[in-house]
């Protein structure tokens, strides 16, 4: 049952902060952890609004009460994962093609991962290049390249960004790769 008082959060607490009660989960979209303002309803139903000057992340403490802590858990979502085994030269392709279309990536060790959005993997088939499909929570990097422009930002110390909307991505999917 949803509660009728909302609780609304400013800010993350710290970690030294939340101690070590149970865990109540606050499960949140990747689009939802980016915006400042939204609401939504943790695990055990208290009704939470934000009010933010930064970004969530999964795994984010939102909330400590005398019973329990309220963590943010990101959902996963449909992923494409392109293998970075191989060849320099298809390293190389693949970072091209992957930039071609301004789609946000998360760079793990063994491989690149992005949203599974927009005609990106229509393009990955076409440059014959392997991917698997999967359903992973996504976290693009903190850096990226302001719109259109192939200067990269940087934020300031201290300071969250989220470039996870990949809309730059299914625009220019959209509009073919090029």
């Amino acid at each position: 049952m949803k509660s009728t008082h909302v609780r609304v959060i400013t800010k993350i607490v710290a970690p030294e902060e939340a101690g070590a009660l149970p865990e109540v989960s606050v499960l949140a979209e990747r689009r939802s952890l980016a915006r400042r303002i939204w609401r939504t309803n943790a695990q055990d139903g208290m009704d939470l609004g934000f009010e933010l000057s930064t970004p969530l992340r999964d795994g984010d403490v939102v909330l400590v009460t005398d019973e329990a802590r309220y963590v943010m858990r990101q959902a996963p979502e449909p992923v494409l994962e392109i293998p970075l085994a191989g060849e320099p030269s298809l390293a190389a392709v693949i970072g091209w093609t992957i930039g071609n279309m301004h789609c946000a990536i998360e760079a793990r060790a063994d491989r690149l991962v992005a949203a599974d959005e927009g005609g990106l993997h229509l393009v990955l088939e076409r440059a014959k290049i392997p991917f698997s499909r999967n359903k992973a929570i996504f976290q693009p990097g903190t850096r990226t390249v302001a719109a259109h422009s192939h200067l990269p930002t940087m934020p300031e110390a201290g300071q969250r960004t989220d470039l996870s909307s990949g809309l730059a991505c299914a625009e220019q999917a959209g509009r073919g790769a090029g």
